[in-house]
Parts: C-alpha cells; sequence; structure tokens
C-alpha cells in the first residue's frame, strides 16, 4: 500500500504537506502510509481497488455482499474519493448477481406492531431453500434459522425427504440448547413480521449465488456463508449481527500486509 501511494500524485502532494501533522483529517504515521480519519488511503491505482473489490465482495469470507453492505465494511478500513460508486458498479457487474438476485418489493397492507424479543437467543424465524443441485450427502435444501433480535443466522443442510422427526432431531441438536422458541409464520402474510421475511430473502440470494460457485459442494462450505452473512452491515439493527450477538464483530480471516500479499488466519482465534 505504501508504495502504491507514491505513484497517485494527489496522495504524494497531502504526504509533503503533513510532515507527521494532521491536516483536514489526513493524517500519516510512522510506517509511511497516509490515512483518512483512520482509514487507509487507497491510492487511483485501478489493479489495487479492484483486487479490494473482488476479495470483499466475491471471497470466501464475503460470499457476494450487496453493495450497502460492502460500503459498510470497507468504509471502516479503506477510503478513496468515489468509492461508493466503484462499489455500486462493481456489484452491478458481477454475474452471479445479475443471475440470483431480484429487486425485492414491501409487502402488501398494513405494518402491525409485532413482539420484541428481551434475550438475544428467545425467538426464531425460519424459512427454507429449496430446489438446490443435491451435493454427494444428497443434501438439496437449507433450513434457514433468523435470530429475531440480532439476526445472525444458521444455515442446516437438509434432504426433502426428511421427515418431522428429522427436522426435531435436528432443531435439538443444533438449536435447543440456545433456550429459543419458535415463531411461526406464512408467506406474505401481512400480520406476521415482514423484517424477519426481508432478512430471510437477502439470506436466499446470497446462497444461491454460492451454490453457483460451489456446485454439488455447497454444503462443505455453509459455514464461510454462515460467517459471511453474520459480520457484515445489516441495516434492519443498524449494525453487524456478530456485533449485536458479542459485543464486536469477528475479525476478517484475511490479513493485507503488501499488494498481493495475503495472509491466511489459522484456526487460533486472537483478540
Amino acid at each position: 500500500m505504501k508504495a502504491k501511494q507514491d505513484f497517485d500524485p494527489i496522495l504524494v502532494d497531502l504526504k509533503r504537506s503533513i510532515f507527521g501533522k494532521a491536516i483536514e483529517t489526513f493524517s500519516q504515521r510512522g510506517d509511511g502510509i497516509l490515512h483518512y480519519q483512520g482509514r487507509l488511503c487507497v491510492p487511483n491505482v485501478d489493479e489495487l481497488r479492484n483486487q479490494i473489490l473482488v476479495k470483499a465482495h466475491n471471497s470466501q469470507y464475503s460470499i457476494y455482499l450487496g453493495a450497502t453492505k460492502m460500503s459498510r465494511d470497507l468504509r471502516e478500513v479503506y477510503w478513496w474519493n468515489e468509492m461508493s460508486r466503484d462499489i455500486v458498479e462493481f456489484v452491478a457487474k458481477c454475474l452471479n448477481c445479475q443471475q440470483v438476485k431480484v429487486n425485492h418489493q414491501k409487502l402488501d397492507g398494513l405494518a402491525q406492531e409485532t413482539s420484541i424479543p428481551t434475550c438475544k437467543c428467545e425467538d426464531l424465524n425460519m424459512d427454507f431453500v429449496t430446489g438446490l443441485p443435491s451435493t454427494h450427502c444428497q443434501f438439496d435444501s437449507i433450513w434457514v434459522i433468523v435470530n429475531q433480535m440480532t439476526k445472525s443466522a444458521h444455515f442446516l443442510p437438509v434432504k426433502t425427504l426428511f421427515s418431522g422427526e428429522d427436522y426435531v432431531k435436528l432443531y435439538i441438536r443444533e438449536m435447543k440448547g440456545f433456550g429459543t422458541q419458535v415463531k411461526l409464520s406464512m408467506t406474505f402474510h401481512p400480520l406476521t413480521d415482514g423484517q424477519a421475511k426481508h432478512t430471510i430473502q437477502t439470506l436466499v440470494d446470497m446462497l444461491r449465488a454460492c451454490v453457483i460457485d460451489f456446485q454439488d459442494n455447497w454444503d462443505d462450505h455453509l459455514h464461510l456463508i454462515k460467517f459471511a452473512y453474520n459480520n457484515s452491515y445489516h441495516s434492519s439493527i443498524g449494525m453487524i449481527p456478530f456485533e449485536a450477538l458479542y459485543g464486536r464483530r469477528c475479525r476478517s480471516l484475511i490479513v493485507w500486509f503488501e499488494v498481493s500479499e495475503l495472509v491466511l488466519i489459522g484456526p487460533r482465534v486472537c483478540a
């Protein structure tokens, strides 16, 4: 990043005028890298900016995020002129997003008051993503379980032929320990929680986009989809689900040191 900043004449002029002091929210730290309000100033280098956008949109730890989520996440770390415009144009050109994502309309009917959960794991909303390619383990659907308060989600691979008993056993094994109760609703019913339905629609778009990449082994990557969804910004709660659930967001598994250099953190979780 430092070397690339020297190729941007605007950033070079800013560096010369600062000399270790802050000027108009710009600052230069001991490593010589220019920052804007604490964020890295990304130079006007197409290759570098495109690499950042690619990793933020369709890497294994981002999973085809929309423009709004990408913008909120990248703005915490990076800055460049007309950054939001570049993100919108990049997402609009994504072939996978064009194939699976649609414009969701507001549900008909008057808004109804819904009960507000008093604890994080009190109420759950559920839905299914069906019609997926069958995996080697014969899974062809995904059971989506969303925490109504924090909007954190769980994805469980299931089979169309599962019986009610199979779902009960799976629920007890995966979710019962959280002390939750299920909130049942009918699809597009005006008296139910439309916010939860919108959350599930977003999940469906993300999951279908991933199936295009992973094909018949998508069930092996559900943990990555879960991480990407729960570690991205959600406008309905004004924060990241992991932040609402644990008090802070999880660090990305990819750490940038130099241009074109990525370091993958191992299984050890660092605070």
